[in-house]
Order: C-alpha cells, then sequence, then structure tokens
C-alpha cells in the first residue's frame, strides 16, 4: 500500500507522485515506478475510485503483483540454472577435458543468464501495462 498525489488523469488511470523513501532501493515492483527526469516517483494506477487532480490517495497492488514479481526476479533465473546444469549433464556424461562439475556449473551459469534476460524482459512488459496491477483504492 501506498500514499500519493494525483498530477494527472486520462481515461480510467492516474498519474500519482510518490515520494521515494529508503524502502525504494530494495522494492521488487520498482520497475513500476522509475523515477522520470526530475526525480520525482509516478506511479500509473486503474483510477477505481474516479479521483481527480491533486487528491491525496492510497494505491494497493491487484493480481498478486508481488508474488509475480518475485517469480520473475528469483524463480526463473533458479529454473535457468538447474536447467542448465541438467542440459550439460545430458549432453556432456563423460568430459574429457574438463570435471564434470566445472562443465555443469558453467551450463547452470549460462542457464542463470537466459533466464535472467527471460525475466527483464518479462518485467519490462509488465512496466508497459500501466493500470494493470495497481489501483487507486482509497482517499487518504
Amino acid at each position: 500500500m501506498e500514499t500519493g498525489t494525483i498530477v494527472r488523469t486520462e481515461n480510467d488511470l492516474a498519474h500519482v507522485l510518490v515520494k521515494a523513501g529508503d524502502q525504494c532501493k530494495s522494492c521488487g515492483a520498482r520497475v513500476l515506478c522509475s523515477p522520470n527526469a526530475s526525480e520525482e516517483r509516478i506511479i500509473v494506477a486503474h483510477n477505481s475510485i474516479d479521483a481527480s487532480v491533486d487528491d491525496n490517495v492510497v494505491i494497493e497492488e491487484i493480481r498478486a503483483l508481488t508474488l509475480k514479481l518475485s517469480f520473475l526476479q528469483y524463480g526463473i533465473p533458479f529454473l535457468g540454472f538447474l536447467f542448465g546444469l541438467i542440459i550439460m549433464f545430458v549432453l556432456f556424461p563423460n568430459p574429457k577435458l574438463l570435471p564434470e562439475e566445472i562443465i555443469q556449473f558453467a551450463g547452470g551459469i549460462i542457464g542463470v543468464l537466459i533466464g535472467g534476460w527471460l525475466a527483464r524482459h518479462s518485467m519490462k512488459k509488465i512496466a508497459k501495462s500501466p493500470g494493470k496491477y495497481l489501483s487507486v483504492v482509497d482517499f487518504s
């Protein structure tokens, strides 16, 4: 839950100015409210209460955003690591030049990189869907 002030509305979306705090550095949802050129953090949310400009409002997540972002940030790279290990185990069961653990670990690192790229791509896609995951729910 976050509070802020509406600075612009369009259709059923509200652009809400929120104050950046220390918690912003470690927030998994910061992909949705990255600072603009003047270092202000603007969150685009569904305006479910028909609030207007200069209203102080409360924003909440909808559709299990935190769970989805956590899976993207940690689960996808981890699965990439496991698949990389398994693929190298199957492709190189008895390597002659290097120990099999090193080859499998290298496959795991490649899997993490691919998984990280997929996660980043998916998070950018989420960030381009304003109002789909956050909603203005109340006046503060």
